[in-house]
């Protein structure tokens, strides 16, 4: 899968969550990982998107709020076969998602992490995360 395709699989689905649960306070950044380890030679894409939980609703209420919205946009519930992901999962055939609170790192925020299919042959071992807030909060 060419670079351009394997970035739009998980950076659309991410500006999906933030356009139907009007996630605020959004950032966000894309990134390469490989698919078996460090020099393996198959990669795919990462989302990393942080929002801010709304004032007075509880985290836990406030995630099964986005599942239950992006279930009734065609996600389904509960993780791919295999996946020992951490948080709440969701996938479609493609991408999966994993949504938790910040934990130590993040702290108040939320985390949605969107991976997409392992099909990337170019090399990525020196890439580094770029930022794409700009490309979630965008209309």
């Amino acid at each position: 899968m060419p670079d351009p395709a394997s970035m739009h699989q998980v950076i659309l689905p991410a500006r999906e969550f933030v356009i139907l649960n009007h996630l605020q306070d959004v950032t966000g950044t894309f990134g390469w990982v490989a698919c078996g380890g460090q020099n393996e030679a198959l990669y795919y894409g990462e989302v990393e998107l942080l929002f801010a939980f709304p004032e007075g609703v509880a985290e836990d209420r406030y995630i099964k709020q986005i599942v239950k919205m992006m279930v009734s946009h065609g996600w389904m519930d509960g993780p791919v076969e295999g996946d020992r992901s951490f948080g709440t999962l969701l996938h479609t055939n493609e991408v999966r998602a994993a949504i938790s609170d910040g934990g130590a790192v993040y702290g108040e925020l939320g985390k949605v992490r969107l991976s997409g299919e392992c099909r990337n042959t170019n090399d990525h071992r020196d890439d580094s995360a770029v930022d794409i807030t700009d490309q979630l909060t965008q209309r």
